[in-house]
């Protein structure tokens, strides 16, 4: 899960003009499952976004298992 948007310094629009950064808001009431070596649980960029975990994340590894409620 993933909230706001930061673009490499080099994006641009189709005009050529610099892709413009946004703030985002994301609640998670459910279950986030990590499973994968580059697996996130829950990511938030730019200054003002948000993120709220009111459920569970579960991080599945070969190295550990283990539930962070």
């Amino acid at each position: 899960m993933a909230a706001g948007y930061t673009p490499a310094r080099d994006d641009k629009n189709a005009d050529g003009t610099p892709k413009t950064p946004f703030t985002g808001h994301i609640v998670n009431e459910g279950t986030i499952k990590v499973t994968g070596e580059h697996s996130i649980g829950m990511f938030a960029t730019e200054e003002h976004s948000t993120l709220i975990n009111k459920g569970d994340i579960i991080f599945i590894s070969k190295q550990y298992d283990r539930n962070l409620s």
